[in-house]
This record gives C-alpha cells, sequence and structure tokens, in this order.
C-alpha cells in the first residue's frame, strides 16, 4: 500500500497507510474535499474523493442527523372482539374526549326527549312495543355521539374504523365505556359521569311527574 500525505491547515501530513487515512476520514479530521498525495498520483494533489480511497468509506454523518432516531411503531395486538389495545404507549396519544363526555352527560336529554315523546302519543294498548320505540328513539343521538367518538379513536389506531362498539349504546351506555376503556387502556371517568347524570335524571323526573 501507498504512503499518503495529506493537507492540514496548508501544511503537508503524513506519511500515513491506507487505513490511517479512512480512520481520519472517518473521525473528520479530513474530509473528502481534502487534498492528499502518494506517488501513484500522476496528477498530484488531488481531492480524496478523486482517489481509489472515496470507496473505503463514506465521512461521518453530522451530528443532528446522528443524534436524531424516529420513534418505533407502535405495536398494537388484536382481540376476539375487533379491538386494537395498544402494546406501547402512543405518540399521538388519546384524541379529544369531547364525544366522550357528551355520552356520559346525555341521559338528562335522553330521558327528558322520551317523556315528550310519550306525552306526544299518550297511552295506547301497546304500551310495551311504544317504551321500545321511544327508547331506540330518544338513544339515536347517543349512537351518532358513539360513532364520532370512535371515529375520532380509528384516526389513531386505537379501534377499527367500522367498529361496532357505538351500538352498545342501545344496551346501554355502561357497556360503550367499558369497551372504549378496553380499547384505548385509560382510566374510565366516563362511566362515573354517566352514573351521576342517570341518577340526577330520574330524580328530576320524579320531581317534575310526582
Amino acid at each position: 500500500m501507498a504512503d499518503w500525505y495529506y493537507e492540514d491547515n496548508a501544511s503537508q501530513q503524513g506519511p500515513v497507510s491506507d487505513q490511517e487515512m479512512l480512520a481520519l476520514l472517518r473521525s473528520g479530521a479530513i474530509t473528502t474535499k481534502t487534498r492528499i498525495w502518494s506517488e501513484e498520483l500522476a496528477s498530484g494533489w488531488t481531492e480524496l474523493q478523486s482517489t481509489r480511497l472515496r470507496p473505503l468509506g463514506p465521512p461521518p454523518l453530522p451530528s443532528d442527523i446522528t443524534s436524531a432516531s424516529a420513534p418505533p411503531p407502535a405495536i398494537v395486538i388484536e382481540n376476539a372482539s375487533g379491538i386494537l389495545r395498544a402494546a406501547e404507549p402512543k405518540s399521538t396519544g388519546e384524541p379529544t374526549a369531547f364525544y366522550a363526555y357528551l355520552i356520559a352527560a346525555s341521559p338528562p336529554v335522553v330521558v327528558f326527549l322520551q317523556y315528550v315523546l310519550a306525552a306526544i302519543v299518550g297511552p295506547t294498548q301497546h304500551d310495551t312495543i311504544l317504551m321500545i320505540v321511544n327508547y331506540v328513539i330518544g338513544m339515536l343521538p347517543v349512537y351518532f355521539l358513539a360513532r364520532k367518538d370512535t371515529q375520532l379513536l380509528a384516526e389513531v389506531g386505537l379501534t377499527k374504523p367500522n367498529n361496532p362498539m357505538p351500538l352498545y349504546v342501545f344496551v346501554m351506555p355502561f357497556f360503550y365505556f367499558m369497551h372504549r376503556t378496553h380499547a384505548i387502556n385509560r382510566p374510565n371517568q366516563f362511566i362515573w359521569v354517566w352514573v351521576v347524570c342517570v341518577v340526577f335524571s330520574y330524580y328530576l323526573l320524579a320531581s317534575y311527574t310526582g
């Protein structure tokens, strides 16, 4: 291997071997623009990038590139209910809980709407059927709120885009919040808000009708 000389601050340094030149390049002591010379170079002093040493290795990456590292992708596990549960914390976090709070605070509105519908229709021979229809109609706004809430969760990968979870509000919003908690693995404060609102709404209804 040839002995190499290199320019450093307008002065000649060397001789060094191929491997020593590579070590200087990787350490940043010289760059691919540094002029070097050896007996094998007929053209005289030449930039390192134009010699056979260039393929030996690139210069070190800038510190702002080497220090930056992309976060690893979150791992999700699909369970039997079709819910994606995060196995690692997500960088995006939980989306806004605005619609979840609206669902939790909906009982007074639902009870009032059901009472108004019952008052409009009046007593009939099919009170059971009327009660079921009345309940479903009263819960429709809550269902659409649950769909919007589930859509926001799906946008950050916490549930599937077409998750049937909103349908649980027709059984009882309690079950919707239980599935929501399991899906996003977060504390469930919405159930307690919902319970308080249910008690409060029926207390008002009893006071009004009593």
